[in-house]
């Protein structure tokens, strides 16, 4: 039909980027008021956050049912809190076990110049909370308070809300990790870990189990307890599928873990310096591993190197990074990682392009059979071209 083909090259231009010439096409020819919202939800997915916002606009202003109306409301404010987050890190291959929880922070930056956008979502997430008594608007407000705000306690109220009230069973889990986290970010593990107890008997899936015992590691490795972590984290390795999201990130863990065998003390201020970092106490952790300079192991020493030069990057004190990563042995995998960071910085923050396109020849010739070759060699052309 002439509607289908119309609506088909509505697809091919969203595909192609005419984000604008795409919705004008779905405007003229869409025949349910949901085909408008998966747009704009597509859209803010993209990116493309004003045009989403677009049509989340003429959703409102129109005569759809209140339920329809209700979802562009909320969908409008998820674009505002996508679109204020700014990204932590802009470097492809460097950043320090890049999306691992035991490692990241869960807290996000926002432009300043995108703070009217956050303003306008939690205004809208709290309308939706007070006078509908929605409970997904809440869970956002909370998320905002918690990650954006730094509102440990505001956040702390909503999430157990939530987890009190909510029938849906996943933001009702999602609620209850959160307050978890929440007891992590105010360094408090043992509160964190009779949480995780009290949490067992109400979540029962063998999925929300797995979830837990993981959490579990992860507080007694922020705790620097070095049997009990290593350990229950091989149980969970045991019962996690290998192609499991998280399994390659835990395995990752489980291998640094081994690594501080018989460096006791070590240990216990690398898990210091991670739980600093989800405190928000990245200065205080930089602090920390400052004071570990004279370590004889190489691989300990090399990862707090790194760990201080990332730290550095995030903290945008780009001289001080490279200073920690002319400091690296050459005789772990953070040598590699090392020459990688330094021609990032150069490349993507700082701009001297000629300098890193040297630093990733010399890498080419030094590490030919490195996992990241390809990626160094695509990135070249891209500089070349």
């Amino acid at each position: 039909t002439v509607m289908g083909s119309k609506l088909l090259l509505s697809d091919l231009e969203f595909r192609a980027g005419n984000f604008k010439n795409s919705y004008q096409l779905l405007k003229d020819h869409y025949t349910k008021p949901g085909q408008l919202l998966q747009f704009a939800q597509h859209a803010t997915k993209a990116k493309a956050f004003d045009i989403a916002l677009i049509v989340y606009t003429d959703i409102i202003d129109s005569n759809f049912k209140n339920d329809i109306i209700q979802s562009a409301i909320y969908g409008m404010a998820q674009t505002l809190e996508s679109q204020s987050i700014k990204s932590e890190s802009v470097l492809p291959l460097s950043q320090f076990f890049d999306g691992n929880e035991f490692f990241e922070s869960p807290y996000y930056t926002v432009e300043e110049s995108l703070l009217p956008s956050l303003w306008k979502a939690i205004n809208i997430y709290d309308s939706l909370r007070i006078k509908h008594g929605n409970l997904d608007a809440t869970f956002r407000l909370a998320e905002i308070k918690f990650k954006a705000m730094n509102d440990l306690d505001g956040a702390f109220l909503l999430y157990e809300k939530v987890a009190q009230k909510t029938h849906k069973k996943d933001i009702r889990f999602l609620a209850a990790l959160r307050i978890i986290d929440i007891n992590l970010a105010k360094g408090n593990t043992q509160k964190a870990l009779a949480q995780i107890n009290s949490f067992k008997r109400n979540f029962k899936k063998e999925n929300e189990k797995l979830i837990l015992k993981i959490k579990e590691s992860q507080i007694n490795f922020y705790a620097g307890e070095f049997q009990s972590s290593g350990d229950s984290l091989i149980q969970v390795l045991k019962e996690l599928p290998k192609d499991a999201p998280r399994y390659n990130d835990l395995l990752d863990v489980q291998s640094i873990i081994l690594a501080f065998k018989d460096e006791d003390k070590a240990f216990t201020t690398f898990a210091k310096v991670q739980l600093l970092i989800i405190q928000n106490k990245r200065v205080q952790a930089l602090d920390l591993l400052s004071t570990q300079n004279q370590i004889e192991n190489h691989f300990i020493r090399d990862i707090f190197l790194y760990q201080a030069a990332y730290l550095y990057v995030l903290q945008n004190e780009f001289g001080s990074a490279i200073e920690k990563l002319n400091l690296v042995s050459g005789k772990t995998i953070f040598s590699e990682m090392a020459v990688i960071l330094h021609a990032e910085i150069l490349d993507y923050l700082v701009g001297n392009i000629g300098t890193a396109i040297d630093i990733y020849l010399k890498f080419l010739e030094d590490y030919p059979l490195s996992i990241y070759y390809d990626d160094i060699r695509i990135r070249l052309r891209e500089l070349a071209s």
